[in-house]
This record gives structure tokens, sequence and C-alpha cells, in this order.
């Protein structure tokens, strides 16, 4: 059947990820530490290096939740929902894998892909959650034009940084990675075998693919989009079978090849389908190649098997591009030219042709 993929989290770590977090009024995400894990929490993140007990107030001037008077290291549990950011207070924020967002490094890209961008708060979590630091506690943002734009991470040192700016004029420096995190906000995909390029303007663009490509499953080699230009494999963008690596062809002219599959956006409204014809063949001048066959047997409800048509040399069904009309709808395209009325099956064909009736 069509694999119509879902959003895929990646990089979420199997176990709590105690942090201590400057500048912010609560810990967001469900984040907080309960009154009972507070103290141990507290521990936790400093090493020890804490002093009394715990320390239960109701006050609006420092952070809900947990934190951690910074003067003299006294843990404290606010239970006021309403507390505001106090530079004299630290949050100890506990981040459970199951409430994190699904989050991915992407190198070499001046911003994240669009639907893929974080806030500086989720910046905050989601770049602790890939595996960075926060500098002196604290989420560094900044206004430049030779970094990335939004939230990403320095290679170098691994710390968070935060750019406000939205459109650097620089081009992608290998030194940074862009955090980003994968949302509702994806398309919809599918994944398709058979198939030299996109058709039906439902190709990818590169900004698109990365983020299509992580929906379908594939991973970013290097934390990268691999931009090829070949005419052996297929135009746009396509996962390799081998490491399942993501990649973008800009050859144009692209060849289908066994060991990749494309990664289109998934259409359902392909123009001009006539969906449900009995017929051995369609008339002269409706017929659908067998790529277009792909797609235009999705619009008529079409499934695909492993990702493709099932095709074949068959004298006892229709020729061309035809779907099943019971069972599992699956999509077929028959080679033989001398097809065959067979009423378990619907020919596809254009509505545009020479002599409609």
């Amino acid at each position: 059947m069509a694999e119509v993929e879902g959003i895929a989290f990646l990089m979420q770590p199997t176990t709590d990820v105690i942090a201590k977090v400057e500048e912010i009024s609560y810990c967001p995400l469900d984040s907080s530490a309960s009154q009972d894990e507070c103290e141990a929490a507290a521990l936790t993140a400093t090493s020890g290096n804490v002093v009394g007990s715990l320390q239960v107030v109701d006050k609006k001037n420092l952070p809900s939740g947990c934190s951690m008077r910074q003067g003299d290291r006294t843990v404290y549990f606010n239970v006021n929902t309403h507390g505001e950011k106090s530079d004299c207070f630290t949050s100890i924020c506990q981040l459970n894998p199951s409430k994190m967002p699904g989050v991915v490094k992407v190198k070499e890209v001046s911003n994240c892909p669009s639907g893929l961008e974080l806030d500086q708060e989720e910046c905050i979590f989601a770049g602790l959650t890939a595996g960075g630091y926060l500098l002196r506690d604290v989420l560094q943002v900044q206004h430049r034009s030779d970094v990335p734009s939004g939230c990403f991470v320095r290679e170098d040192d691994n710390n968070l940084y935060f750019n406000t700016n939205p459109n650097p004029n620089v081009a992608p420096l290998t030194q940074y990675a862009s955090i980003c995190q994968l949302s509702s906000k994806m398309p919809n995909v599918v994944k398709l075998d058979g198939v030299s390029h996109c058709l039906f303007d439902s190709m990818l663009t590169q900004e698109e693919c990365i983020g299509a490509g992580l929906a379908a499953g594939g991973i970013l080699i290097g934390d990268k989009l691999v931009l090829q230009n070949s005419p052996e494999v297929p135009s746009g963008c396509f996962i390799r079978k081998g490491d399942n690596g993501i990649y973008f062809n800009i050859n144009p002219s692209g060849e289908e090849a066994l060991s990749h599959t494309s990664i289109c956006k998934f259409k359902s409204d392909v123009p001009g389908v006539l969906q449900a014809r009995k017929a051995s063949i369609c008339p002269l001048g409706s017929e659908y190649t067998r790529e277009e066959c792909i797609f235009a047997g999705m619009t008529a409800g079409g499934t695909l098997v492993d990702f493709n048509i099932l095709e074949d040399d068959w004298n006892d069904r229709p020729s061309g591009c035809f779907v099943e009309e019971g069972g599992e709808k699956t999509t077929f395209f028959n080679t033989n030219t001398n097809g065959y009325r067979n009423d378990d099956f619907v020919s596809i064909c254009k509505d545009e042709w020479p002599c409609p009736v």
C-alpha cells in the first residue's frame, strides 16, 4: 500500500535530562521537577553543591516550581504558578523524554526549514534534548548576520545560541548546526519506487526535502542534506536504501534506480483523472505512462505495494494503468497493449482525450 508518512521524532534521550536554566519564569513543556523531585534534581544539576533543606514558598517574585538561589545555593519550590524570572534564581528543570519535542541537528543551512523553526524558549529545551549546553546556564541570544538564524549550536563547544536575525547574510557554515523541531506543520509525503522524478507538482524543494525526508524515516548523513548532480539517480529528493540517507539530485534529467526511493508531496488531486472506466484499454491519447500511473492511481484511490505499482504483461486484464475495484485497491500497469476488459479492475485514463463521450 502507499505509505503516507507521519512525523518521526528524532534524538530523544532515554532518561530524564536535569538542567539549570537562568532567565526563565518556569520550566515549560511539563519539564518542572515536582516538589518531591526538586531537591534530588537540584543535587543532580549541581553535583551535590546545594545548601540546607528544600524551602517551599508561595511568591510571585521568583520562578515557579523548582529553583536555586544563586547567592547561598538554597533550593526553593515555588507553588505560585504565576512566578517571574529573577536574576537571583536559577530554575531546575527535569526534561522528560516522552514530553519533549522531536529535534534534529541540521548542518550547512542558514536557518531551519519552514515549519521546523523554534522560538527562544523552545530552543533552550530542544537544544538540551539534542545534547547542547547552556553557557553559564543561559541561552546566548545574538543578532548577527554571520551565523544561522534562530536556534543553533556551535560545534567546537556545543553551546546553544539563538540568532534573532531572520535573514543572515551568510553561506552555510560547517562550524554551526541549526537545531530544528519536527512538527505537525510538515506536509504529508509519500515514498515512491520506480520513478525518475516527482510528477504533477509534487516535487519538493531542497529546503522541504530535509523535513520531508526526516518525516519519511530518512536520516541526515553528517547532519546535512547530501546534494548530487547525477543522471543515474532520481531527480529531486530521495532516500538511498543502503544508508537510509536523505539526498537531493539537482540534475533535472535523473532516472529511476532500484536502490533509491523518491520522496514526493502526497498528491490525491492529480487533475483530469477518469476514475471509473470499465474497458480493455484507454481511448487513444488518454493513456497514462507507467510513472504517471503511480500518481494518477493515488488520485483514483489506488494503493501501492512496497512503494510501487505492480507491473507485468497480462492478457486477461486491461492495458496500461488500472486499479483493483475491490480488496486493497492495488494499482497495476499492464505492458500488454492488447488488453482485455475485466470487471474486477477499473482503467485509469485521462479525461482530456480527442473524442470524449
